[in-house]
């Protein structure tokens, strides 16, 4: 009576979850009514039994989740004192089911091992150490599923076994932690047991996870347990730079969480200035977070005159976190006056003159910030923009350690000059009132690269040509020729910039002068050789048409041949970009850029694969005319990628770069498809012809006529692509060549309705009575 009721009681579980509540009553009720020890072990027996019909199921059974669901919902309620023996005798008996060669009943044990586990008060040391042995065995089940619940399982199972005798789960553990599965790594990064061992360099990686919930867990985990500040500098900015950065919500709520918990009851100057504030690129963006969340109606109260470097920081995020909320009236409550604020880049770059050298670090960084600030100040007061650029130019005009300020006050200058020629004329003149102090003399290498660096920064903010602006002329031949001249590579690379700043303001200066650039790129030194590149580029993206085609063709070849990594990362941004506006039509490049993306030198480059990842499908189906252009080279890339793979086996396989090739040059992926386009009877006909040249090669022509089994041909194949694939299927009979295998691929591609299947057919046929290579082969392996 008591197994039928059991029974009963399953089947309304399994049947709907809306009973739950009254089975587990029924439940209780059974249970209570039993009085012996003989009727309770036989009622364990039937509990036992009814969960053993749902253990072969799938996952996704519904009846068998339903079931689960009770067990985790209302179980614990349901049998009150006695839960922890009807666990432990379901456990024992079920246990044993990990070893089991079905991966359902390994699944559906470890799943409810993981339940029982959670709900135990207490366990003996025998019975751990039983469940904890099955357990470890089925760590590297080859069924994810099994894996995530046996490392469930463990983490419940860790909580009952003393810190001294958890030292085998701590390591299963650990090796889970590096599980292909990310469920199975959120799981044991949500683990106690970090919380025991603190070994916070096996969570640090997690945090980059490719798994979002593990990255989140990750977080949630080092806020536990570690003080941001005791870090090493490279690790903290390792951690909040990966946290804010990230792309997923959570994780940068995760990371703002961790950083928020170091704060307490800290205020936030003073948990700034824990930080490197000087060195630190993250540290703005901590506290853009903290404005954005916690102190979104945060207004500070300053004293402008005892500024230190963490409150400089936070005035200037400050500032630009108004401007971005178009919050005015708090913007100006909080800032200076422009008079004001020249009064005080006045005081600290004085102060920043006579500093002593060790105090010099933070008082530069505090004037560098005061001049970030001056961006978002009201330049509406004309009287307080008059003041402030007459302090800017008698800075400007004098020597001293301020000039390292240079690059910002140029910005400035642009900010307050009434149009572009008002600010040529300003910063022209500072730039000669630093050369004249030379007495007429030469310049010295210093002030010459001071120069440089201002005229770098002139020319990145003017919008005049050479032509509209003579005063560039003079720069020119004064400052940047000499010092392109120079035997020194710091001057020689500015003085570069200079030039293919002016080129990409004026075109027919970039086209007269771009032989120097090629000239640089081919004969300088590694950084200069890369500097000329980027420039070369960068003109060619913008004006398109300054080199010939052959010209374009051969320094960017020597380029994409380059060992040297930057270089070769620069070359294949460049060529991508230039492909795309079509600046680039050549086969020859486009070939390199293939075998440079599915071949062996790229292979641990993550930005150059996830580069091309992007521009070959863009590239293939943006035009017709990029689809026929990588249609001609696909075939050719194939057969030579197919041979290098077989001296390299970390390579990409022949038959995925085959069905790559396939999908790009498909017309029908086109974003504006055009029925004509015949980009796959261009591979078609490469492939035949290949197949009769190269027959020799059993393993590529195997490749190959997989290949042009996926070919589309479209419908209105013309009759003279007809008559020249007829004449390689001819070729290709007379070469014994897999004709049955063949003649079977020929009939899966669509030629349309004007073109007789029967003519291919009967080219093809009389290949049957023949062997042929790839069969042979084939019959070798088999074997």
């Amino acid at each position: 009576m008591a197994s039928e009721t059991l029974a009963s009681i399953f089947t309304d579980v399994a049947r709907t979850t809306s009973t739950h509540r009254r089975s587990a009553a029924n439940m209780r009720k059974l249970l209570l009514g039993i009085n012996s020890i003989q009727k309770k072990q036989q009622f364990y027996v039937e509990f036992v039994s009814a969960l053993a019909r749902i253990l072969s199921t799938k996952p996704s059974d519904s009846e068998a989740r339903r079931v689960v669901e009770f067990l985790i919902a209302e179980l614990p309620d349901s049998v009150q004192d006695a839960t922890d023996s009807l666990i432990t005798f379901t456990l024992k008996t079920l246990v044993p089911g990990l070893r089991s060669k079905d991966k359902n009943v390994r699944f559906r044990v470890a799943q409810i091992v993981a339940v029982g586990i959670r709900y135990l008060n207490g366990m003996s040391d025998d019975f751990c150490h039983l469940i904890e042995s099955h357990l470890i065995t089925r760590i590297r089940d080859k069924d994810a599923a099994v894996r995530y619940h046996i490392a469930r399982a463990l983490c419940f199972l860790e909580t009952f076994v003393e810190d001294n005798d958890a030292k085998n789960i701590q390591k299963a553990l650990e090796t889970m932690l590096q599980d292909p599965s990310g469920e199975v790594r959120h799981a044991v990064l949500a683990s106690r047991i970090w919380d025991i061992v603190g070994k916070i360099q096996l969570i640090v990686p997690h945090i980059r996870d490719v798994y979002p919930s593990a990255r989140v867990e990750a977080y949630t985990k080092l806020a536990q347990l570690i003080n941001l500040s005791t870090l090493r500098f490279e690790e903290r900015e390792y951690i909040i730079k990966s946290g804010l950065g990230d792309r997923d919500k959570a994780v940068r709520t995760a990371c703002v969480t961790l950083l928020r918990s170091q704060l307490k009851e800290v205020e936030l100057i003073p948990y700034l200035e824990s930080f490197d504030v000087v060195n630190s690129k993250e540290l703005p963006n901590v506290i853009e977070a903290f404005l954005e969340n916690d102190l979104r109606d945060f207004v500070p109260d300053i004293n402008w005159d005892e500024l230190t470097g963490s409150l400089a920081l936070f005035m200037r995020c400050y500032a630009k976190f108004c401007k971005k909320a178009k919050d005015e009236e708090k913007l100006e409550s909080v800032m200076p006056t422009l008079t004001q604020h020249a009064d005080n880049l006045k005081m600290y770059m004085d102060a920043f003159d006579r500093a002593e050298k060790k105090m010099r670090p933070e008082i530069e960084f505090v004037v560098d910030q005061l001049l970030q600030i001056t961006e978002y100040l009201d330049f509406d007061d004309e009287i307080g923009k008059k003041h402030l650029l007459e302090f800017l130019r008698e800075k400007a005009h004098k020597r001293g350690r301020h000039q390292r300020f240079f690059p910002a006050i140029i910005k400035i200058f642009k900010k307050l000059s009434f149009d572009d020629f008002d600010f040529s004329r300003n910063v022209v003149d500072i730039i000669y009132s630093l050369a004249d102090e030379n007495d007429g003399k030469p310049l010295d290498l210093k002030s010459h690269l001071l120069c440089l660096r201002i005229i770098k920064c002139y020319l990145q903010l003017s919008e005049t040509s050479l032509t509209e602006n003579t005063l560039l002329g003079g720069l020119l031949r004064r400052f940047i020729i000499p010092a392109l001249e120079s035997d020194q590579d710091d001057m020689t690379t500015i003085a570069l910039e200079c030039m293919g700043l002016i080129g990409c303001l004026d075109k027919n200066f970039a086209k007269d002068n771009i032989k120097v650039f090629l000239h640089v790129f081919n004969d300088a030194p590694e950084e200069v050789q890369l500097k000329a590149l980027q420039i070369l580029l960068d003109l060619m993206t913008l004006h398109g048409d300054i080199l010939t085609e052959e010209e374009t063709s051969a320094f960017i070849s020597v380029a994409l041949e380059s060992d040297v990594y930057e270089i070769l990362e620069c070359a294949i941004y460049g060529s991508c970009k230039l492909f795309l506006l079509n600046v680039l039509k050549n086969e020859e490049l486009l070939l390199k850029l293939l075998h440079l993306y599915f071949g062996p030198i790229t292979i641990d480059q993550p930005a150059i694969q996830q580069c091309m990842t992007y521009f070959f499908p863009t590239f293939a189906y943006s035009s017709a005319a990029h689809m026929t252009l990588l249609s001609k080279v696909a075939v050719n890339a194939l057969c030579t990628l197919t041979i290098s793979q077989e001296d390299n086996e970390e390579m990409v396989s022949p038959a995925v770069i085959a069905q790559h090739l396939a999908e790009w040059t498909d017309p029908r992926r086109l974003l504006k498809p055009e029925v004509n386009l015949s980009t796959h009877v261009t591979v078609a006909l490469n492939i035949l012809q290949r197949l009769v040249e190269h027959s020799s090669d059993a393993s590529l022509s195997k490749i190959l006529f997989q290949m042009l089994g996926g070919l589309y041909l479209g419908a209105d194949l013309k009759k003279a692509e007809v008559t020249e694939i007829l004449f390689w299927c001819q070729n290709l009979q007379k070469n014994l060549f897999d004709g049955p295998s063949f003649n079977e691929k020929v009939k899966k591609i669509s030629v349309g309705e004007d073109v007789e299947a029967d003519e291919i057919e009967a080219v093809v046929e009389p290949a049957n009575k023949t062997g042929s290579v790839a069969d042979s082969e084939e019959e070798e392996e088999e074997e």
